[in-house]
């Protein structure tokens, strides 16, 4: 009896023994573990900042390229009223400058064989040193898909020509401009007329048409007291 008193309390030693030295490995694992995890959220954190840091600097270039993209836009749009305001003063170069160019009382009008959205479509005239057209008559309507240099998109509802100016002389076919599924904020010229003249609808400034770009005479009038005009002249 003595004897199996030993032996059972000797057995019932080594499973506390085990269950410890159980309970220490188990320690041992969930720490190593633990030190694992937090090393794998230091080097994730290390990436995070350093792709945070990366986006900064990607976000800066970009911001320096779309600067020096739009200064060379505008120089180039600029030099380009220089040329055509000469050609419009000395006209025996008219012809060259405004090759493909239409000419009606004070201003040439280009017509696009290409399809753009309406925004490139005016980045394309702004090139050119004109702008999308601005229709001041019957006259200057055409019956074909051509964007022209009238939006909302800065405000529901408030048309203005891509020179500030708040529409006055309207010209919208029936029941336009309507504003179908939320989206039609730019004008465009349209296949058929009502009236013989009213040819307007507005669509989604995001399909692709034809243009029309303006260049007004009346540019060089307002540039005249530049002296770079006065010595090209």
């Amino acid at each position: 009896m003595h004897c199996e008193c030993f032996e059972l309390k000797h057995f019932l030693c080594e499973i506390q023994i085990y269950r410890r030295h159980s309970l220490y490995l188990s320690l041992v694992i969930v720490s190593q573990r633990r030190e694992t995890l937090l090393s794998s959220i230091r080097n994730l954190t290390e990436e995070r900042d350093q792709l945070k840091s990366s986006y900064q600097i990607l976000t800066e270039e970009k911001e320096k390229i779309q600067n020096k993209f739009q200064t060379f836009i505008s120089q180039t749009e600029h030099e380009q009223i220089l040329l055509k305001c000469i050609c419009v003063h000395h006209s025996v170069k008219e012809k060259s400058c405004f090759e493909d160019w239409k000419k009606h009382k004070n201003s040439f009008y280009f017509f696009s064989t290409e399809h753009k959205s309406w925004s490139a479509a005016r980045e394309d005239c702004r090139e050119r040193g004109a702008d999308l057209v601005i229709i001041n008559s019957r006259v200057e309507q055409v019956r074909e898909n051509f964007w022209i240099g009238l939006t909302d998109e800065n405000t529901e509802n408030m048309w203005k020509w891509v020179d500030g100016q708040t529409l006055t002389d309207k010209f919208w076919k029936k029941h336009e401009p309507n504003d179908a599924n939320d989206g039609e904020d730019c004008a465009v010229f349209t296949t058929t007329a009502e009236f013989g003249w009213r040819t307007w609808n507005d669509i989604s400034c995001s399909v692709r048409e034809n243009w029309v770009c303006e260049f007004n005479t009346a540019k060089c009038h307002r540039m005249s007291n530049s002296t770079k005009i006065v010595k090209l002249y």
